[in-house]
């Protein structure tokens, strides 16, 4: 025992410990999250694993889903998901293959941080603790709402800027290579992140270059160089279907999109389940204000590095389109809300060239901020695992094969912000072959199942999210099953004069067509 406390003394092991295995520790323990509870609780997770089973279902033949479903597989640039978890429904189930999925979202963003700052800022005694801001951000609110192809994008685009920049001094052919080869691929991961690589490859074209008078040429040298990427974006825009609102500006004039823009960006894309959420973004605000009040005046005062320049002026370019561009943009939704996570991560390297000296203030914050965001998602996640558990327990007195299904459920309130149990009607049709009709990404072009037939229902779809009292049952009787969530009496009252309830537990009941 004396030999044990001697050795392994908890003071020694604590000066042993580095930033570094903190840091692998919290990568591990968002992992461990992953796989602790039976479902992962994203709103639109459920659907993209259901999707993804039609689709191998209908490859190999379409036995469960083939009356149903159809599919194209059109190059899309949303495909990061299903480019990285089809495959695994060769191994394993689809639930567990969005684990895996989700384990390798972690992974990736775990080791491209760490790589982005040691590229982008000078080695010093900040630049290993700097990487745990990115902890917060995590499970930030594009992944919480399943925006699973945009959430693996922004590691690689990660990946692709700091070896743009580490290939500065490469032959002209490696760089044509390396530069299109790896936007091509980002590209098909996700449409937004490639937006943001081109963006990063322009503002690299122009800081890079030192002499004015040479400027233009080289410029002009790098766009031949990085053609077919200008190519593909050129044509993807032309095949873009056209918007009415393409020259309404009239949102920015909005008061509540103005607080959206602002308490999105405040809390970095985090604040998205509880109030809670504000603890952790609150200690990487006071760690920035510390990190600023210590070294901004050196830091101001400084001619900046080429590499200072290049971050400074990407993240002003993404801060314009954050403040500028619509909240549905190119097809997709929430498209601000997107950005404020990855201007953080942008950020870090910037953070470790400010701070000069040891402040054990700021170690602690970060710190601080890593253990309450873990904390808070371990409550946040079990929550919401437990209302998912309740809401499938019916799965084995649910809908069968074919049975047309839909979501009846009250109206979402201010918090959460997302829904986890939205979509979880795929569940029911992953384990019972039943079809969704709140089946939004088959009613899009940027996923590859498409409705076989012409589903009235899919009018619901807007119903179901934003006025779901209003629906009008005797307009769908193709509908054979409703899952009902939290209904009032009001709610059962429409219900009853076209379906029965044959089971009940908790928020959940199950309803049939008479």
């Amino acid at each position: 025992m004396g030999f044990f406390t001697k050795n392994f003394s908890s003071k020694e092991f604590l000066k042993k410990i580095t930033y570094t295995q903190i840091y692998i520790f919290f990568i591990v323990a968002h992992i461990g999250l992953i796989w602790i509870f039976p479902y992962f609780p994203s709103q639109d997770g459920p659907s993209h694993i259901y999707n993804l089973q039609i689709l191998h279902d209908l490859i190999y033949g379409g036995k469960k889903w083939g009356d149903y479903f159809t599919y194209s597989l059109e190059p899309t640039p949303n495909l990061g998901f299903t480019l990285f978890t089809y495959p695994l429904l060769f191994l394993v189930e689809g639930i567990t293959a969005e684990k895996i999925f989700l384990s390798l979202y972690v992974i990736f963003l775990g080791i491209s941080v760490p790589l982005f700052i040691s590229t982008f800022s000078k080695p010093s005694f900040f630049s290993k603790k700097i990487k745990l801001f990115a902890i917060p951000v995590i499970f930030n609110f594009t992944l919480m709402m399943g925006f699973y192809s945009y959430a693996i994008a922004v590691p690689f685009f990660l990946f692709a800027i700091s070896l743009v920049w580490i290939s500065k001094n490469w032959k002209v052919q490696l760089k044509f290579v390396c530069y299109n080869s790896v936007g091509i691929f980002i590209f098909f991961l996700h449409l937004i992140p490639f937006a943001y690589y081109i963006l990063a490859l322009m503002v690299f074209s122009v800081v890079k270059n030192q002499n004015l008078r040479k400027m233009p040429i080289s410029l002009v040298k790098f766009l031949i160089c990085i053609h077919p990427l200008i190519a593909l974006t050129i044509f993807y825009i032309s095949n873009m279907a056209p918007s009415s609102n393409i020259f309404n500006f009239s949102y920015l004039l909005s008061i509540d999109r103005s607080y959206e823009l602002l308490s999105s960006l405040i809390g970095f894309s985090t604040l998205s389940f509880s109030p809670m959420q504000i603890l952790p973004i609150s200690a990487l605000w006071f760690s920035m204000f510390l990190i600023l009040k210590e070294g901004w005046k050196d830091f101001s005062n400084t001619p900046k590095r080429t590499e200072q320049k290049f971050i400074l002026i990407l993240i002003s370019i993404l801060a314009t389109i954050y403040c500028l561009a619509p909240s549905s943009f190119g097809g997709g939704g929430f498209f601000n809300s997107r950005i404020p996570w990855v201007i953080l991560i942008l950020l870090l390297p910037l953070f470790s060239d400010v701070i000069k000296k040891p402040n054990i203030v700021i170690d602690f914050c970060i710190i601080a901020a890593a253990i309450f965001s873990l904390a808070i998602n371990i409550i946040i996640i079990k929550n919401e695992t437990k209302n998912i558990l309740t809401f499938v327990s019916g799965l084995n007195f649910g809908c069968s094969k074919g049975d047309s299904i839909m979501l009846y459920k009250t109206r979402q309130q201010l918090w959460p912000k997302i829904d986890t149990i939205l979509h979880s009607p795929s569940y029911y049709g992953i384990s019972n072959g039943c079809v969704d009709v709140g089946n939004y990404q088959a009613t899009t072009n940027l996923f590859p199942i498409k409705f076989k037939k012409n589903i009235t229902s899919v009018a619901l779809l807007n119903y179901i999210e934003n006025d779901p009292i209003s629906i009008d049952f005797s307009k769908y009787n193709e509908i054979s099953e409703v899952i009902g969530w939290d209904l009032s009496q009001e709610m059962q009252t429409n219900l009853n004069p076209f379906y029965k309830m044959y089971f009940s537990n908790g928020n959940l009941t199950l309803w049939r067509r008479h």
